[in-house]
């Protein structure tokens, strides 16, 4: 989880450093050959508020999805969740459902390890807006706020809906097929 939010911060500060650098890595729907975007994307943040609260999240949640499915677990659920939320990003725009405009940022990754924490501790108390909520509701109004963001008066926000959604709900399922394969409940070890 360290080297995560350790790239996250030095391409962070690469953004501001290389003038450019953004450019050549954001998620552009309009250069869908440049396939690297996908992944790269991932670790450009808009601002230090997003960079932060980004970074939050996965100091929070990772450590507790790592110690129930490991470390390697972990890292795939975070990049493949990153990617199949800039792939929904992109099939949201192509198809009209959004504006095709460049998207950048880990929240899709973020939010598969989320829906993966969801799944495994749907009773964990977590804070929104300081608010304590049970896990499993959080997901529930995750979904809802998200939902919104890719109607055309969220999409005016610039907050990447499709994305979130789409790692969420590959967190999710894929920690229950996780779950399911190894037959024991909650923890793998």
């Amino acid at each position: 989880m360290l080297y995560l939010l350790a790239a996250i911060v030095v391409a962070f500060i690469l953004q501001l450093l290389i003038p450019g650098f953004t450019d050549l890595f954001i998620l552009d729907p309009s250069h869908p050959e440049q396939v690297w975007r996908i992944v790269s994307s991932i670790f450009l943040h808009g601002g230090i508020e997003h960079l932060f609260f980004n970074a939050l999240s996965l100091f929070f949640f990772a450590p507790v999805l790592e110690r129930t499915v490991g470390k390697s677990e972990m890292y795939k659920i975070f990049f493949l969740g990153g990617i199949i939320g800039n792939l929904l990003y992109l099939g949201f725009a192509y198809v009209g459902i959004i504006p095709m405009i460049p998207a950048l940022g880990a929240s899709g990754a973020i939010y598969a390890i989320m829906g993966a924490v969801a799944l495994f501790n749907p009773d964990a108390t977590v804070y929104i807006y300081f608010f304590p909520m049970k896990m499993k509701h959080a997901v529930l109004l995750w979904v809802a706020i998200n939902l919104f963001y890719i109607t055309p008066l969220g999409t005016a926000s610039g907050i990447g809906g499709a994305a979130h959604l789409g790692g969420l709900a590959f967190g999710y399922f894929y920690a229950r097929y996780l779950r399911d394969q190894n037959g024991m409940g909650w923890s793998f070890y």
